[in-house]
């Protein structure tokens, strides 16, 4: 064993002991390395307590329990008297307060996530249930994503003979998204790799729950949805049936989602090891010989050098700037509470011909992640009884009003 994995509480008096001990008798030490792990505590950083009634078992956590049942677990405490009457008052109040709907269920993938979310240097660990629950949703986000790129590969197995990533991928096909993902790719893969060598955990989990959640499906996998699909068909729906190219190279977009799914899914194995391996499968699955195969912990892992060609900073400064303007545009029309019925404009205010012929190539992007399709580009203002501004430096976003809409907020 190289490393020993144990709590700051027992080190003394166990595991030095264990040092002694076995070089004692075998002249050589049983681990090179110590890993400290937090003391876990409840949500208010209280340790855990019967009497409290803050102890939270990690099979509730993984299966779910009722409040009713944590209550009864505290009875038959009281019944073979590790608690009295006063503590099981205190612990049944206590309970209410922690859990007053019970412990959803979480399961084990969600639960792991969560502990290694946790900075491992930290002496003492805040476990909250709700942040177990919210990686669940986590994990159904990437359920979904995968069953999103396994709906695309069944419409052309002509072009994805692999789930896996293509580090043969010809950038100089790929539009600027495409380049964007796989950049961001590597940058997450760089930190996973980082976080591992140290033991930095939460560095891990913070990268690909970043990458994927937030810059794969929130951004990248919303703008392939125009790519593919036909007529006005929403991909968000279960009805994936009339999937069909409208781009001259849709064979690049699943070459790029099949790769980022793919690279995140093995990445995420030591995290979430039962979803990993249940999706590494299914990808095996989709081969023309359906069948299974060796499980994901036998591939290898994503290594940072084989994905360092992909790194492009100059256009990944460039989509930060075209967030910013997504997000600004957002906020604007949820603000003054514009739909999409509604006659209004909006004009992104670019201060330079630069920055215009920066945002120029991503006009289709910003219509697609705003969801309007009228949104403009330009150097100049517009002129409008009522408008709505943001000035976010480089640029003005506008939003100009509909007369309607002002004369109803004014009465």
């Amino acid at each position: 064993m190289s490393l020993m994995a144990t709590g700051n509480d027992i080190l003394f008096f166990w595991v030095a002991r264990m040092v002694m001990l076995g070089y004692e008798l075998t002249g050589k030490l049983p681990f090179q390395k110590i890993l400290l792990n937090g003391i876990i505590c409840d949500a208010e950083g209280r340790k855990m307590s019967k009497s409290l009634g803050n102890v939270i078992s990690p099979e509730d956590v993984i299966k779910g329990a009722t409040l009713k049942e944590l209550n009864e677990r505290i009875q038959e405490s009281h019944m073979a008297g590790y608690l009295s009457s006063v503590e099981v008052e205190r612990a049944t109040k206590g309970q209410k307060k922690l859990f007053p709907k019970g412990i959803p269920e979480c399961g084990v993938d969600a639960l792991r996530f969560t502990l290694c979310s946790h900075k491992t240097s930290s002496q003492y660990i805040n476990f909250d249930v709700n942040e177990c629950h919210i990686n669940r949703l986590f994990c159904n986000k990437i359920w979904q994503a995968a069953k999103y790129v396994c709906l695309c590969h069944d419409q052309y197995p002509q072009h994805l003979s692999s789930m896996f990533t293509d580090e043969n991928i010809t950038l100089g096909n790929m539009g600027h998204m495409e380049l964007w993902i796989l950049s961001r790719l590597y940058e997450a893969i760089s930190n996973v790799e980082k976080g591992l060598e140290t033991f930095d955990f939460h560095l891990c989990t913070a990268a690909l729950k970043n990458f994927i959640y937030y810059e794969f499906c929130d951004v990248y996998l919303e703008t392939t949805k125009d790519i593919l699909k036909k007529g006005t068909l929403n991909i968000n729906e279960d009805n994936f049936d009339s999937i069909v190219p409208t781009s001259p190279n849709p064979e690049g977009v699943l070459s790029v989602l099949r790769s980022c799914i793919g690279t995140s899914v093995k990445a995420m194995a030591p995290f979430m090891p039962f979803l990993a391996e249940e999706l590494y499968q299914q990808f095996l699955n989709l081969s023309p010989k359906k069948e299974r195969g060796e499980s994901i912990f036998l591939t290898n892992f994503p290594r940072k050098e084989k994905l360092e060609k992909w790194q492009n900073k100059e256009l990944e400064e460039k989509v930060k700037s075209v967030m910013e303007i997504v997000v600004a545009v957002r906020r604007l029309m949820a603000t003054n509470r514009v739909q999409k019925k509604d006659s209004f404009r909006c004009h992104v205010q670019l201060n330079s011909s630069e920055e215009l012929a920066n945002m120029t190539p991503f006009l289709r992007q910003f219509k697609c992640l705003t969801r309007y399709d009228n949104l403009t580009l330009g150097m100049s203002t517009i002129s409008s009884d009522r408008k709505d501004s943001t000035n976010l430096g480089f640029c003005t976003v506008h939003l100009s009003l509909p007369a309607v809409r002002f004369t109803r907020d004014v009465k």
